[in-house]
C-alpha cells in the first residue's frame, strides 16, 4: 500500500483558515492516496486568566468546544467544495486541537503525522501592525519540517506601498534577442549602465553565451 500524501491546515475559524481548507481540498483532489488532517490550537498565552482551582476544567471544556466546532466547520466546508467540484473523491478529514503556541504546535503536530505538506492561512497584514503582532504563518514556516503553503487573499492593492521595480528597457531586450546575450546593453546603456532595470529574454540560450553566466 502507498504511503499517505499527508496534508496539514492549521484552522482558526477566519477568513483566511476556510480558503486554507479549500486549498486543502484541491490539493487532497489532485492525490490519489491523500490523508487531510485539520487542527486548530488555543493559545496559552490566555489562560492564565482563569482561576487554578478551575483551569483544567476549563481547558476541557474549551477544547471540546473547540474540537465540535472545527468538525462542523470542517464537514460543512467539505460539503460545499464537493457541490462546486465534479469527481471529488471520499475524504474523511481528521480534527485535531491542541493547546500551546500555535506555530510550535502546528509544526509538532506535522512532525508527529510526519505531514507532507503543512497549509496556513494568512490575513496579508504588512508594515508596523505586522511586526507587533507576528505572523504565525511567518512561525509556522521556520518551525514546520516539510513545505508550508501559506495561503493569502489576492489584492494587488496591496502593492502599492511597496518599491516599484522599473520596467526592462525595451531596446536592452531587442539587442540581447537580435545577438542572442553577446550584447547585454542597448546603445544607451553600453557605456554606462547606472540605472537598474529589469529585462526579459525568451528562447533557448546557446551554452557558451555570455547572458547564461549573468542570469
Amino acid at each position: 500500500m502507498a504511503t499517505p500524501f499527508r496534508i496539514l491546515v492549521g484552522f482558526d475559524f477566519s477568513e483566511s483558515a476556510s480558503r486554507a481548507l479549500e486549498y486543502a481540498f484541491a490539493e487532497s483532489r489532485r492525490n490519489d492516496n491523500a490523508e487531510l488532517h485539520v487542527m486548530s490550537v488555543i493559545d496559552d498565552s490566555t489562560l492564565h486568566l482563569f482561576r487554578a482551582v478551575d483551569h483544567h476544567q476549563t481547558v476541557t471544556a474549551m477544547a471540546h468546544g473547540v474540537r465540535d466546532r472545527l468538525t462542523k466547520e470542517t464537514a460543512r466546508a467539505l460539503d460545499r467544495f464537493r457541490s462546486e467540484h465534479a469527481g471529488v473523491k471520499t475524504l474523511s478529514p481528521t480534527v485535531h486541537v491542541r493547546l500551546g503556541s500555535i506555530a510550535g504546535q502546528i509544526a509538532g503536530l506535522a512532525t508527529e503525522i510526519r505531514a507532507d505538506l503543512v497549509i496556513v492561512g494568512s490575513h496579508g497584514t504588512r508594515g508596523f501592525r505586522r511586526f507587533m503582532m507576528g505572523s504565525v504563518a511567518e512561525h509556522t514556516m521556520r518551525l514546520a519540517p516539510c513545505p508550508v503553503l501559506v495561503v493569502r487573499p489576492k489584492d494587488f492593492s496591496a502593492m502599492d506601498g511597496l518599491p516599484q521595480i522599473d520596467p526592462p528597457c525595451p531596446f536592452c531586450v531587442k539587442e540581447r534577442e537580435k545577438t542572442n546575450g553577446a550584447e547585454w546593453w542597448c546603445t544607451g546603456h553600453r557605456d554606462a549602465p547606472t540605472s537598474a532595470h529589469t529585462y526579459s529574454f525568451s528562447g533557448r540560450l546557446d551554452p557558451e553565451s555570455p547572458l547564461n553566466h549573468m542570469l
